[in-house]
């Protein structure tokens, strides 16, 4: 075959073909700073080598090959240990700080790095997960999944493939960890059954090992699927209960997360002012543990107050003030609510051209973190601005 020609060339060093073994199991190709990171002080080399032959190619600073080659190295050419070994290691480590970083401070940055990475990262890790040794995959698997969470890219297969990993080798502290950033990833996505099952799981691990912020959150989680299921009542008592938990730990994010939720279903039930003061006293607590993606929630809520109120003015001007937080710390779903609320006022104001790109803009990005509740909502006030009338959409 003319790939073999080419990979048996004399013109490609043994390097070349040690690279070329590795980018057939690395599906996003190898960044060109990565190149000696894989192959210590061969890889650049190794790189041209594979050019010259017409194997490989730049594509914006990253090394990559033809998919039908790639599919062919894969499956007559695997990569040596060592070298696999160095790179399951490079992109775990990768995968571990970037998605560390998602929804805090300095999040879209890294969540941008880490968009480049994702196919190469998720490969990796199964690789990882695979080992005698999962667990260091285990917890690179938890930090992505924040990443999964706020971005919407990403596979959750991963984190499937993690749960299995940390039950294999009995880790409940692992077992714990995963199950309940399954439970967020499925509440974002309004899988809010599967949720409420991993929130159940992980809330068992926690108790059992004694992880009293961990249990705190797992109650916090229960309470917005039951406030997602309309069950009021329910996420009142679990958000009360977790405060209580988060409180006797320190934690005070976790405080101001249920604080927040108690707010949520003031909100829900049209207390409009109980409500404010919950979230102003939310707001409070995050600025003081520096809890950015915590800050843009709570004045995102107090704009929809003031949307609720008619005031369109405080609407917008909270809206626009939460907007470039969201956009800062990589939250997609936030950065949505806020052009949902602005195109809200759009509607509501008579301005409808402004009000249907929101919409559309507020509906895309929904549909990219499968956040496919508030996508309908959205969806269905594009589709009343597209009819006569003003109205106010229900979300």
């Amino acid at each position: 075959m003319s790939f073999e020609l080419s990979i048996n060339s004399s013109r490609t060093t043994p390097q070349a073909r040690r690279l070329l073994a590795l980018i057939g199991v690395l599906p996003d190709g190898v960044a060109r700073g990565d190149l000696d990171l894989l192959l210590p002080g061969e890889g650049e080399d190794a790189a041209r080598s594979l050019r010259r032959v017409g194997l490989a190619s730049t594509d914006n600073d990253r090394l990559r090959v033809l998919q039908p080659i790639s599919d062919y190295v894969f499956r007559n050419y695997p990569p040596g240990r060592d070298d696999l070994a160095r790179a399951v290691t490079l992109y775990r480590r990768r995968g571990e700080d970037l998605g560390r970083r998602a929804g805090q401070a300095g999040g879209a940055a890294a969540g941008m790095l880490l968009a480049a990475e994702i196919g190469n990262v998720a490969a990796m890790l199964r690789l990882g997960l695979d080992d005698d040794d999962p667990g260091p995959s285990i917890d690179a698997a938890v930090s992505i999944a924040s990443f999964i969470r706020f971005s919407g890219l990403g596979s959750t297969d991963i984190l499937a493939s993690a749960a299995e990993a940390a039950a294999r080798i009995g880790d409940r502290r692992r077992m714990a960890h995963v199950s309940r950033c399954r439970g967020y990833v499925d509440f974002v996505r309004a899988r809010l059954n599967a949720a409420r099952r991993h929130f159940d799981a992980a809330n068992k691990h926690f108790q059992a090992i004694g992880d009293l912020e961990g249990w705190a959150d797992c109650i916090k989680g229960s309470g917005h699927v039951a406030r997602a299921q309309g069950e009021l009542m329910v996420a009142w008592t679990s958000y009360t209960e977790a405060r209580k938990l988060f409180v006797s730990s320190g934690n005070v994010i976790g405080e101001a997360d249920a604080i927040a939720g108690l707010a949520d279903v003031d909100f829900d039930e049209g207390r409009f002012d109980a409500a404010e003061q919950g979230y102003r006293q939310a707001r409070k607590l995050y600025e003081r543990g520096g809890h950015v993606r915590g800050v843009a929630n709570t004045i995102t809520d107090i704009g929809w107050i003031a949307l609720k109120r008619g005031d369109h003015r405080a609407a917008s001007e909270r809206l626009m003030e939460a907007r470039p937080l969201y956009e800062q710390v990589g939250h997609l779903h936030g950065v949505a609510k806020c052009d949902l609320g602005l195109a809200h006022v759009a509607r509501t104001d008579g301005r409808e051209a402004e009000a249907e790109a929101l919409y559309r803009q507020a509906e895309r990005l929904y549909l990219r973190v499968g956040a496919r509740r508030e996508q309908e909502a959205a969806a269905r006030a594009l589709a009343a601005v597209q009819q006569a009338g003003r109205w106010l959409p229900k979300t």
